[in-house]
């Protein structure tokens, strides 16, 4: 057997010990859908091969067949223990589903990881610019690995975890792009009078002065239950 070859094995006998004192999942996966206001159950999530979760009035689907059972049985951990934390149905879909960009070999790399490299692997890693969704699994997986003292790791290091850093989001992308979803919302809010929406970030940026108010810089100068809605509206029709 080659070194390397022989060097990912051990990699992967280490990954399979690691899941393997991962506690037993739970028959029943419960949480709470927002949106048609009910509890949903995921059942069997041991042996399912995908999870099926109710989000903004649709059913995402969220598959493990890309991974080996081991690592497909860590991700629904993962998946587990992001609800435990408070983040949405839709987030920890999102996280789990990241483990695709990943991949199974650096899922498995992931778990071989000490606390002490961490900090050259995530170089490393962050240099493959994968997804946003992928960085925040593996960063997932790390604070499991916290909570199950698992690899060297425990609770003292989720500052570290916090500190490595994740892609350059632009809150703005979707109004420098000009989407028609968003454009037609707002210009049907302006239409009835609810809001007025400031034309570019660099606006929203600037002061605007109001005869006898002090300047201010909101995106939407409205009522909070408008702009509420708005982005209520923008969830539900996929913008983000």
């Amino acid at each position: 057997m080659a070194r390397s070859e022989n060097v990912q094995w051990q990699l992967e006998a280490g990954a399979c010990k690691i899941v393997a004192q991962l506690p037993l999942l739970p028959p029943v996966i419960r949480y709470y859908d927002d949106f048609d206001e009910k509890q949903r159950s995921i059942r069997d999530p041991t042996t399912a091969k995908c999870f099926a979760v109710h989000i903004d009035g649709r059913v995402v689907k969220v598959g493990f067949d890309h991974l080996p059972e081991q690592l497909a049985l860590l991700i629904k951990h993962v998946f587990l223990y992001l609800l435990g934390e408070g983040l949405a149905p839709s987030s920890a879909s999102k996280y789990a589903l990241g483990s695709k960009a990943i991949g199974e070999a650096g899922i498995v790399n992931l778990l071989g990881v000490a606390p002490t490299e961490i900090g050259s692997f995530w170089a490393a890693f962050f240099a493959r610019d994968l997804p946003a969704e992928a960085y925040a699994c593996a960063k997932s997986i790390l604070r499991l690995l916290c909570k199950y003292r698992l690899n060297q790791w425990a609770d003292s290091y989720h500052g570290v975890i916090s500190a490595l850093p994740l892609p350059f989001k632009d809150k703005y992308a979707v109004v420098r792009s000009g989407d028609p979803r968003y454009m037609a919302i707002t210009q049907d809010l302006r239409r009835h009078g609810h809001c007025k929406l400031l034309a570019s970030p660099s606006e929203a940026r600037r002061p605007r002065k109001l005869s006898g108010h002090t300047p201010r810089a909101p995106l939407c100068i409205a009522s909070r239950t408008v702009a509420g809605s708005l982005c209520t509206v923008m969830k539900i029709t996929g913008i983000s």
